[in-house]
Formats: C-alpha cells, structure tokens, sequence
C-alpha cells in the first residue's frame, strides 16, 4: 500500500448458525454469552503482526463497521495508551459510556447515515430489543471528547462532502470538537445513508488521512 499501511481484516467468531459477530459490549454482539474476549484477542493480533512486519507502535489505528464499530470503541477504551485513533461506522457503544475505562487520549471519528436502519444516531436497543441498548453518537462522542480533553460543543464544518456513491451531491457533513493539538474526534454524518453507505473512494481516502493524522 503506498501509504506504508500494513492492514489486518479480522473476523471476530462464528456462532452457532455461522455468523461472524464480535464481543463488544453487553448489548453488543455475543448473543449466545460465549464470552469471548475480542479486546484481548485484538491485542495480541497486533503483536503477532508486529513480530512479522515493522509496525510503528505509536500508530495503531482500529476501523469498524456496525458490530466491528462497537468493537472499535472497545478496544480502545481497554486499551487507550497503545491505540492512537480509531473510526466507528455506523456502530454505537455501552448504553452507559461510564463503561469506558480509557485513560490515555484516543482520536475517534464517528461516521453514520441519518437514515441507518439498524443504528440510530440518537441511541435506541440493538434489533429493537431493549435489553440490548446502545448510546448515542452524542454521549458516545462527547465521553470520548472528555476523556481526550477537548472542551466545548462540537463545531460544525461550512463544507459538504460526497462520500457516497449512490446519494446525488455532497450529503456528508462533518463536526469537530475543540480539542488539545494532536488529538481529535469527529463525527461525520451522511445525511440519508443506510446502515450499508455505497461509500466511494473519496471516503477511504479521507478515513485513511484522518487515522495517518493521528499518532500517540
């Protein structure tokens, strides 16, 4: 990759009827309570990478989508003083951000669609059950804006940017908290985008600058 980018594509389990799914939070998503530790199991796959290939351990970066969004968070909050930024598509947190332990300032982008079927920006209950709770991009955004030390409401950016495909003009909008130099978190929404945006390449580029921008 010409950005020197080693990337790993984990799956997380299978459960019973073989679906993939990732331990994330209680809500989140080992239905069937194996209790795997996904966090841990993350960790150690970025040390076994980097005992083959050279990895800058001040840039470790996490993205995921959905559950792997979920996990995203996670992992950082279990593991703020080794992971340098993280993205989370359109996948939420703990219904009680209070859960998350980080100590150490993690950059997150929080990336998702207003009109997402499965997550919604405001919180809401995993597959609509309401013993799975999820957060809202609000709390889950302003906890990780307190953690880093970023003050202030978010500020919105004048420009629109086109990240999907499918949607006609530009339909995403991004927001910034004020936040100490060398640390930020954003969320970008894509102002009609499902649960599975047809995001193009304008999109991975701006997600790979935003995570290369960032390091511990």
């Amino acid at each position: 990759y010409k950005r020197g980018v080693v990337l790993a594509l984990p799956m997380g389990s299978k459960n019973s009827g073989g679906l993939h799914f990732w331990n994330a939070t209680r809500s989140c998503c080992d239905f069937e309570k194996s209790g795997v530790d996904d966090s841990k199991y993350l960790m150690d796959l970025v040390k076994q990478i980097s005992a083959k290939v050279s990895i800058d351990s001040k840039r470790i970066y996490f993205f995921g989508h959905s559950n792997g969004g979920f996990m995203s968070y996670t992992v950082a909050c279990n593991n703020s003083e080794k992971i340098a930024a993280i993205v989370n598509l359109d996948g939420a947190s703990f219904a009680d951000m209070e859960m998350c332990g980080a100590k150490k300032s993690v950059s997150v982008l929080q990336i998702n669609g207003t009109a997402d079927e499965l997550i919604h920006i405001e919180g809401g209950d995993v597959f609509d059950d309401p013993k799975q709770p999820y957060s809202s991009v609000k709390a889950e955004t302003g906890k990780w804006a307190q953690i880093d030390g970023c003050v202030g409401m978010p500020v919105m950016s004048k420009k629109k940017f086109n990240y999907e495909s499918v949607l006609a003009g530009s339909e995403t909008t991004k927001a910034k908290y004020k936040c100490p130099k060398g640390v930020d978190v954003e969320m970008w929404t894509i102002a009609g985008g499902a649960h599975l945006p047809k995001i193009n390449t304008a999109f991975t580029t701006a997600v790979f600058d935003f995570l290369l921008a960032h390091k511990k």
